[in-house]
């Protein structure tokens, strides 16, 4: 089955536990493999290439909530919704460790790259660092205030980031065993965090559809982007560093930095997509529903900005990670009890395999994985793609640079072609000539006097594409953002969704979003507090602004009241509009 016209495409689906899945993971090296955790106590192994189980491993007595491979794919970890850990050795089909240390469900887990040591985050607010060697916990990092959602080592394997439910990220330096940083600029859980394998930046997801890239050099945010269906479930970098991939709701987006920008934008058919890992250029991903599991393929060279032959590493200037191939030595804590461990009859120490596919250990050990193979039949022409398919589907970059075409003997001039060209295009081409004319006019009055007069400036030129595209860069500079900015851009986001343009309305409820979750607070502190007969110009002026901007939000709700009762209330528009309404109407 296909997705936008090739690019992406369905590979198997399974009835994966005979009760609901509750978390998925693939193999880091290949994609190729995955395991599942689910309600019927169960972790299962899984060959993309088959339909069914390779092994069913046992011994957790409560629903599994976090699963992981380790980078050979040799070892499986999985944790419990009552704090317990398990390890799984897949060659020798047995359990070799069970740790309960923790107090609430595990909801993450993560292998050390090189090194003997598992990271776990749980509900209870804690990160735990495991050495599989010594058979215990060596070190808890405790500063977090709600549950993790999750942990991830650093690619020199000197670092834990782990982030939680209330928008924190954290840093932790295994070498001295205490937190670096934390970063928190949003009140949204945290799905997801990557590091960049080249560069020293972070980037994390959250349920609000916030992407934000986190500079490790100088330990604050950079950049800023809005995943368009509401939800950045999961995120990861290219090998190479090239960009970043967004997996979202029903959605996969590319993101390309220096500057932040959005080149590619893929519809898909998965809601609830958790993972994705990519190999040999193609990005692989799964996706459960209830007790189905799906995975599906992504080939990244027909999608920008891979599928640019122009590409390049961008020159960040920026330090990289240093991989020498030392094993870190973590600080470790006085270990007090030793946790139980190996013998079988409890639920800390029992467990056991049960092999569903004999061939599973020459699968494990052959490692000689393949890319997949595009499908072909029903309906769909063999090799997966044609002409109209490349003509609807193709993603263009619009910062990458522009191929030459290929000149024959005997063909035109740049001059004649451009003219040719034009010719029945009179119109496009006055559009796309003024607009041009007007962002040049709009960017030198930035360089020269900053965003609010460039702004000032778009908006007296009448020209709603010119604003959109000022915004599309706005909503990547979070730290542009002031209330000056906001009282003159509601009256233009308040017009913005009455607009023809489904792209218009996207952008004006992008920005409406970051408005209020940015200065809601702020907008009702103030308006709930006006300033005594004492004279303080500075509060005073703070107080209009934010009584000026609290009167434009109350009439965009009350224009959403009509969209929603008219036109827009089902599909990805109709959530915008309903999530937006539902922000506003919390600032009465």
């Amino acid at each position: 089955m296909s997705i936008d016209g090739g690019h992406c495409w369905k590979l198997q689906e399974y009835v994966a536990h005979g009760k609901d899945v509750k978390c998925l993971a693939l193999g880091q090296n290949s994609g190729q493999m995955m395991v599942t955790g689910g309600d019927d106590m169960k972790v299962n192994v899984w060959s993309l290439n088959k339909p069914n189980c390779l092994l069913s491993l046992s011994g957790h007595t409560s629903s599994v909530e976090a699963v992981r491979l380790n980078q050979k794919g040799l070892v499986v970890g999985g944790g419990s919704s009552t704090g317990v850990l398990k390890i799984w050795d897949l060659e020798a089909s047995k359990v070799t460790h069970s740790f309960s240390n923790h107090k609430g469900a595990i909801q993450s887990i993560e292998f050390h790259a090189s090194g003997p040591f598992v990271a776990t985050g749980s509900a209870d607010h804690h990160v735990k660092l495991w050495d599989l060697r010594r058979k215990g916990c060596i070190n808890t990092y405790k500063s977090h205030t709600d549950g993790i959602t999750c942990v991830r080592f650093s690619p020199d394997g000197r670092w834990i980031a782990s982030s939680d439910k209330s928008g924190t990220i954290k840093l932790w330096k295994l070498d001295v065993g205490k937190e670096l940083c934390e970063f928190k600029e949003s009140s949204a859980p945290i799905s997801s965090v990557a590091f960049n394998p080249k560069d020293m930046i972070l980037a994390s997801g959250s349920s609000d559809g916030i992407v934000k890239f986190w500079d490790l050099d100088k330990l604050q945010a950079i950049d800023m982007a809005n995943e368009e269906s509401g939800c950045a479930r999961t995120v990861l970098f290219h090998p190479e560093g090239l960009c970043l991939y967004c997996l979202g709701v029903k959605s996969l987006s590319v993101y390309r930095m220096d500057p932040l920008h959005c080149c590619s934008a893929l519809q898909t058919q998965y809601s609830n997509a958790t993972d994705m890992v990519i190999f040999k250029d193609q990005l692989i991903g799964a996706d459960f529903s209830q007790n189905k599991v799906s995975t599906f393929v992504v080939d990244i060279t027909k999608i920008p900005p891979i599928g640019n032959d122009s590409l390049s590493p961008s020159g960040s200037g920026r330090h990289t990670f240093k991989i020498d191939g030392n094993v870190v030595n973590p600080a470790a804590k006085p270990r007090k009890a030793e946790p139980k461990v190996s013998e079988a009859g409890d639920e800390i120490s029992g467990g056991g395999v049960e092999v569903k596919d004999p061939e599973f250990s020459k699968i494990l050990k052959g490692n000689q994985f393949r890319p997949f193979e595009v499908p072909s039949g029903e309906g769909y022409p063999p090799g997966g793609r044609n002409k109209a398919d490349n003509d609807r589907f193709a993603r263009h970059d619009p910062y990458a640079s522009n191929r030459d075409p290929p000149q024959q003997a005997g063909s035109r001039s740049e001059s004649e072609t451009l003219q040719l060209l034009s010719q029945g295009h009179g119109g496009v081409m006055n559009i796309v000539t003024n607009r041009y004319r007007n962002l040049r006019v709009v960017k030198s009055e930035w360089m020269s006097s900053g965003v609010k007069p460039a702004m000032d400036v778009a908006i007296g030129q009448r020209d709603q594409g010119t604003i959109v595209d000022l915004l599309h860069v706005l909503l990547g500079k979070l730290s542009l953002w002031n209330l000056d900015l906001c009282q003159s851009l509601l009256p233009v986001l308040a017009e913005l969704l009455k607009s023809k343009y489904e792209n218009y309305m996207h952008i004006s409820l992008s920005s409406l979003r970051l408005i209020v979750q940015t200065f809601g607070s702020t907008i009702k502190g103030n308006i709930a507090s006006p300033p005594s007969a004492q004279i303080d110009l500075a509060r005073q002026d703070r107080y209009y602004k934010c009584l000026s901007c609290y009167k434009e939000l109350m009439q965009i709700r009350s224009s959403l009241d009509q969209l929603l009762a008219s036109r827009y209330n089902t599909g990805r528009l109709g959530q915008k509009f309903q999530e937006i309404h539902l922000l506003i109407s919390q600032m009465k």
